[in-house]
This record gives C-alpha cells, sequence and structure tokens, in this order.
C-alpha cells in the first residue's frame, strides 16, 4: 500500500511524533500491512516504510482527546482537516524505517505512467515498483 503525505508528516514518522495517520475515508487495510509513505512535491519522492498496527474508525473529539500527543499535527491543524466529518479512520503506525533515493522518475522507470496516489494505491506484491521501494528501504539503526 502507498500513501502520500506532506513531507513534514512523513518526517514525524520517522522521528516518531506521528505514530498516527488521519484519513477522512474508510480504509479496509489488514494489520501489519506495510504502508510506503511518498512525500508530495516539493520532495517528491517515497521516504519511508511503516507498519500498519490497526485501523480504527472514530469520531474527531475521540480522536483528538486519546491521541493528540501523537498525531503529529496541532490542534487547528485538525480542527481543520476534521471539520464535518462524522467518523475519520484512524491508522495506527509502528517500525517506520527511512527510505532513500526512490524519487519520481525512479518510480516511473517501471511505472511509466505512475501518479502519486491522491489518497492511497493498493500494490500487488509481485509489482516491480515494490522492489524499486526496497532497494531504498534502510535498515532499523
Amino acid at each position: 500500500m502507498l500513501i502520500s503525505v506532506e513531507g513534514k508528516f512523513a518526517d514525524g514518522m520517522l522521528d516518531g511524533t506521528k505514530r498516527i495517520e488521519i484519513r477522512r475515508r474508510e480504509l479496509r487495510i489488514e494489520p501489519n500491512t506495510r504502508l510506503w509513505v511518498y512525500s508530495k512535491v516539493p520532495v517528491g519522492a517515497v521516504t519511508a516504510m511503516v507498519c500498519l498496527s490497526g485501523v480504527e474508525r472514530l469520531s474527531p473529539s475521540v480522536i483528538w482527546d486519546r491521541y493528540s500527543d501523537i498525531i503529529g499535527i496541532s490542534g487547528s491543524e485538525f480542527s481543520a482537516y476534521a471539520r464535518g466529518a462524522e467518523k475519520i479512520s484512524v491508522l495506527h503506525l509502528t517500525d517506520a524505517r527511512p527510505v532513500v533515493g526512490v524519487g519520481l522518475s525512479d518510480i516511473r522507470s517501471v511505472r511509466p505512467a505512475f501518479q502519486p496516489p491522491q489518497f492511497y494505491m493498493r500494490l500487488e506484491k509481485q509489482e516491480n515498483i515494490l522492489s524499486i521501494f526496497e532497494s531504498g528501504l534502510k535498515s532499523k539503526e
């Protein structure tokens, strides 16, 4: 699975300050799924891999009460994002690892029409794109 985020959020995943990702849409993803993290332009590269430990669907107020210290965004950013939503998907992230050297041109070398996902993109195990991502995966320090 490939998700797109702002670069600062990918950085937060890597430094441990962002252990929760939120999405307005409902997600059906199995625990222990690898999430490859595409940092949007100006970075324009896959910069992290995280493991999904679970998904919940909760009200914005419950999310903020439970997870404000590990969500990696300010209260005003959260309020703006959550405005009007009854429920939001909460992705619990673990085992963040950096990915280096996997830019848009590298991805397009194996999938020429690749466009970064607005939301997320499911990836098949046999896809060549995964080998590109894995080539940039750094070991845990």
